[in-house]
């Protein structure tokens, strides 16, 4: 093989070899596997005081699913590394911008309860905070 063909062949075959990266969109976000599931709402805190939590969320590729008493609320999501975008079409297209952390079973979703579209700086950001607990559902 002529020497002038072997570096493209080389970074072709790199790039079919792909790479653990995430696949990214054009938004920003990338696939979030740890995300994908079903998660049994547990619990929500606001203004330090906790109170419980009922329904299923589940989140699967673009989109998510939470179901309560056979009221169900359908949306799509974009996510990082450490922050969740949820788009409720039912309600004009809002977006709820989020952190989140999962630790082990344990995903918590943090929001700005004024839902003014500011993405809350990290949990420990009490000043109109809300913050959802869930469990995994094996």
């Amino acid at each position: 093989m002529p020497r002038t063909l072997l570096l493209p062949v080389a970074l072709l075959a790199l790039a079919l070899l792909g790479s653990d990266a995430p696949p990214r969109y054009e938004d920003g976000a990338t696939e979030r596997p740890e995300l994908a599931g079903a998660w049994r709402y547990v619990s929500y805190e606001v203004g330090g005081r906790r109170a419980k939590g009922y329904g299923t969320k589940t989140y699967r590729q673009r989109s998510f699913v939470y179901e309560c008493d056979g009221h169900v609320v359908e949306g799509t999501f974009a996510a990082g590394a450490d922050w969740l975008d949820e788009t409720f079409p039912q309600e004009g297209g809002r977006v709820l911008k989020c952190i989140y952390r999962i630790d082990g079973d344990t995903l918590r979703i943090a929001y700005k309860v004024s839902g003014r579209g500011e993405r809350p700086r990290g949990f420990d950001d009490m000043q109109d905070l809300a913050i959802d607990y869930y469990k995994r559902v094996k």
